[in-house]
């Protein structure tokens, strides 16, 4: 067995760090990643989906406007640490057909090269839940992405079924004759450095991070019991959750 590797936080000092970089710092143990979102999610189903894990802050989109990818990603503030590592207990679900990568924005984890496969000219309206029915059979997968249109990785916890996964090389699947070979270079989850403070868009993210979101707050304010659950009651949730997770055994279910 492959143990999963962590990429490490990447902290890319700036010479003169600004007012943002450390509002940004002291709020960044309460941001999570949500990877793999439907291009049509909006802040209104990320505050239903994560109704049970806390309430959320302020959210930053990336990749919403692009052409070139199949989903988009949230980074979400909530707004406690603890409501923040309550959500990324979402990691791995089914969510309309995709399924998400959740995690604190400082653990990212990696496609290991030795477990991964990358899978090319996919049909472009192909889903992650197609892949996972099709990559399944050859062992427990923990990782699936779509880093643009025709192309995903598909990581296995063992070396054995990634290379068995190759039998699905030049074979139909969803109407197109599939390239399947292993990953030849480690490739990060996270489809964006939030810690890379020389790229424009990063800047943007960390700025709308650490700014406050009146609609949501008022919102929250509205509906008081969005958002709060006891501690007995969350543990049950998750316990179900875990048991129904697509990447567990048995029969998943979809949340959304």
């Amino acid at each position: 067995m492959v143990s999963l590797r962590f990429a490490s936080c990447y902290f890319l000092p700036t010479p003169n760090p600004t007012v943002i970089d450390h509002l940004f710092e002291r709020l960044e143990a309460n941001i999570v990643y949500v990877g793999n979102l439907p291009l049509e999610t909006d802040v209104g189903d990320l505050v239903e989906l994560f109704k049970h894990a806390g309430r959320i802050k302020r959210v930053a989109w990336y990749g919403e406007n692009r052409e070139d990818v199949p989903s988009k990603v949230a980074f979400i503030r909530f707004h406690t640490m603890i409501q923040a590592m309550n959500a990324k207990n979402w990691d791995r679900i089914c969510y309309k057909d995709s399924i998400l990568i959740v995690m604190m924005i400082c653990r990212d984890q990696l496609f290991n090269s030795s477990v991964s496969i990358v899978a090319r000219n996919i049909r472009s309206d192909t889903t992650d839940w197609q892949l996972f029915e099709a990559f399944r059979k050859y062992g427990k997968i923990y990782g699936i992405l779509k880093p643009s249109y025709g192309t995903a990785y598909v990581g296995f916890y063992y070396e054995q079924a990634a290379h068995q996964a190759l039998e699905m090389h030049n074979s139909m699947f969803n109407g197109n004759l599939i390239e399947v070979k292993m990953l030849q270079n480690h490739v990060s989850l996270q489809q964006v450095n939030i810690y890379d403070t020389s790229n424009v868009d990063v800047r943007l993210l960390r700025e709308i991070l650490v700014g406050e979101d009146r609609e949501l707050d008022q919102f929250y304010a509205e509906n008081n019991n969005v958002g709060n659950l006891t501690f007995n009651n969350f543990s049950n949730l998750m316990l179900n959750r875990r048991r129904l997770s697509p990447l567990h055994e048995g029969n998943p279910r979809q949340m959304g």
